[in-house]
């Protein structure tokens, strides 16, 4: 949680007793110096959903298994979401971890959707490494001795399916697993819109009256 979310946060949630809109703009005003875009959203160039809306809009864009022309890969969205990144440092995160089976996974919603290599690569290599080690026993009995003229055939035999198997097993794993991160992403992105709105709110609301 970034810095003057978090802060806000807090603030807004003080206890009735103590004068939350006195502490919002003492918290704002200290803000206003620090961050550039606090400033420049409380003299209403802009807000922050104004901010986050195109990077809002890409992500929620992502489908299971078309993502709209390599959703968040394009030149002109790296830029915006670079420039967005900078001017919300500290002020309004874009990431966050999420728990994706049994570990938990960090991510960013200005990063572009990637294809899971490491993840695929992993679950394929699992069945070619059992087939090369069934192969290495078979070959290596007693029963395969005297059939070592068929080594190469039996070595692409037991190849061909681990090759097959680690297919199967890594497009299972793909299947499963890509639909959850594309909606995680999404429901990352419209968190941070919520918090884009709840900021201008608590702002507009704090210098009112």
């Amino acid at each position: 949680m970034s810095q003057f979310y978090s802060q806000v946060w807090e603030a807004v949630a003080l206890p009735e007793y103590v004068d939350r809109k006195q502490t919002l703009r003492t918290l704002i005003d200290i803000w206003k110096q620090k961050a550039p875009i606090v400033a420049d959203v409380l003299a209403g160039r802009y807000s922050f959903e104004q901010v986050v809306e195109p990077l809002v809009k890409e992500n929620l864009r992502i489908r299971f298994p078309y993502f709209h022309n390599g959703a968040c890969c394009s030149g002109e969205y790296q830029r915006e979401a670079a420039s967005a990144s900078e001017r919300l440092k500290d002020v309004l995160s874009l990431d966050d971890w999420v728990v994706m089976g049994r570990f938990p996974s960090y991510m960013h919603m200005a990063s572009p959707v990637k294809f899971p290599k490491f993840q695929f690569g992993m679950m394929f290599s699992i069945p070619m490494i059992v087939a090369l080690i069934m192969f290495a026993i078979d070959y290596y009995s007693e029963a395969s001795i005297n059939e070592a003229a068929f080594g190469v055939e039996m070595f692409l035999a037991f190849l061909k399916r681990g090759a097959i198997g680690g297919l199967g097993l890594a497009t299972f794993q793909l299947l499963m697993s890509a639909p959850m991160y594309f909606s995680y992403r999404r429901d990352l992105a419209r968190n941070v819109l919520k918090k884009a709105q709840f900021l201008d709110r608590t702002l507009r609301e704090a210098y009112q009256g």
